[in-house]
């Protein structure tokens, strides 16, 4: 607020306004607030008499010319650089959905390949499966073959004891007689062969060899055997 009298007022505008001035404004006989927009608008042309106040204005740049010239080059370069990022973002999203597209096609074709590769060598297991159980049932008897086909499981007699060999491969030949199971026993190659394979390997040891079946094999001892 200035009063009667006179008032010198020291107003410097910094470098941030394009100038580096020094404005003395000299107030006398008036009463009221300093004319502060009219200081703001003016030029380096103005030295008059700005209400009733004589204002002297030495090499003086109008500050709000300068400052809304000097934000409106901010915000243009604002706005440039906001594009500029928009059109990164932009390329960056479409390399992103190129290499997704890109790496859902890799999956889709890995996914192919081993879906091919499980029915090929399912068409494999089938194809050994079904030579295996031609073999075994060359190898059977009428009666073992026919209780192979009803219950995949067939008997082998060996001396006074009856074994039964179910289709499978671990713990799948028991020793029974009238009153059920007397025995199982676990014996199997090492290496993966159909279930026929087995079965007859395991025919042919306890037909053949029955000695070294028993001695090979894990046995299961469920009770004692029945006396004949």
């Amino acid at each position: 607020m200035a009063t009667a009298g006179t008032v010198d007022v020291k107003i410097v505008f910094g470098s941030a306004f394009d100038t580096a001035a020094t404005t003395t404004t000299t107030v006398s006989n008036g009463t009221g607030d300093t004319p502060t927009w009219k200081m703001w608008v003016a030029t380096d042309t103005d030295a008059s008499t700005i209400g009733n106040r004589d204002i002297a204005l030495k090499d003086f740049t109008a500050t709000w010319s300068v400052w809304v010239d000097q934000f409106g080059r901010v915000v243009q370069d604002f706005g440039d650089a906001m594009e500029n990022v928009g059109r990164a973002v932009t390329e960056v999203s479409e390399s992103f959905k190129e290499l997704s597209e890109r790496e859902r096609q890799r999956i889709d074709t890995q996914r192919r390949a081993i879906r091919r590769q499980a029915e090929e060598r399912e068409a494999e297991r089938k194809e050994a499966v079904a030579a295996a159980e031609k073999i075994l049932l060359e190898h059977l008897t009428t009666e073992q073959a026919d209780e192979y086909r009803r219950l995949e499981s067939f008997r082998v007699i060996k001396d006074d004891k009856i074994y039964r060999i179910h289709r499978g491969i671990a713990g799948n030949v028991e020793l029974i007689d009238d009153e059920g199971i007397i025995e199982s026993y676990c014996i199997h190659p090492r290496v993966d062969v159909p279930e026929q394979d087995n079965m007859l390997i395991q025919k042919f040891m306890i037909e053949t060899d029955e000695e070294s079946f028993r001695k090979i094999a894990n046995i299961t001892r469920r009770r004692e055997r029945v006396a004949a």
